[in-house]
This record gives C-alpha cells, structure tokens and sequence, in this order.
C-alpha cells in the first residue's frame, strides 16, 4: 500500500527509524496533497529498516510509504490514548522542498506586444526597412 503525509517526528531505533505522519490524500504521482491538510485523515506509524537522520527528515516535511499494514500501536497524544495503524516500509521517499520560484525580472513595455531585441516595431522591421 501507498501511503502519504507530513513528517511529525522521527525516531531511530536499533535496527529501523519509526516516523510518525499525519496522514493526507497523495496526488496521482504519490505527493501528499497540502491542499487538504485540514481533512481527517488520520495519523499513522511508518517504520523502515535502517537509520534516517531526523536533522533530515525533520517535522514538517513530506514523505510517501510503500509497505505493508502490520497492525495498530497505541500510543499518547497528549492525554488522549491514540491507535496508530502501523506500515511496515519497504520505500521512504522525501519529497524535495518546493521553492515559490522568484518574480520575473523581465520587464514588458506595451503590454507584453512589441519587438524584444528588434525594436518596437517587432520582427517585420519597420522605417528604414523597406517601409516607407
């Protein structure tokens, strides 16, 4: 199963790192979908074996989990008794941060219309060209 969300915390173990996610839709290229953080969806426990930096994979990031449901773990939030459901993780994968790319500093005059590099009057030329 595939499975998504946001990274609330990581935790190395002997032999795997345990993530605790709050769950969100995926998209259909399997990032989770901010556009629906505010859905219930849930929370669950991802664990995979070997180390994974939690500098690296630090609260807030996205991951998507291939594996296997292997059963709940109870576990405290707050003062609230919680069941996890548990994913036994074959594939962790870290979404790349997206970066708001910066403003354009390509400046149009007339709207966006006129020549660029070949003056105003555009590709076709204009006095001096054959015009007259």
């Amino acid at each position: 199963m595939r499975w998504g969300g946001i990274l609330i915390q990581a935790r190395p173990k002997a032999q795997e790192t345990c993530f605790t996610v709050m769950a969100l839709p995926l998209r259909q290229d399997g990032r989770p979908y901010l556009g629906q953080k505010k859905s219930d969806e849930g929370r669950f426990i991802a664990c995979a074996p070997g180390f994974y930096d939690p500098a690296l994979y630090a609260a807030g990031r996205e991951l998507t989990f291939v594996g296997t449901v292997t059963g709940v773990q109870v576990e405290k939030v707050g003062g609230y008794t919680y069941p996890y459901p548990q994913l036994q993780a074959s594939t962790v994968y870290l979404w790349p941060l997206e970066v708001p790319e910066p403003a354009t500093s390509r400046v149009f005059i007339n709207g966006g219309w006129g020549g660029g590099p070949w003056g105003p009057w555009g590709w076709w030329g204009g006095p001096g060209w054959g015009w007259p």
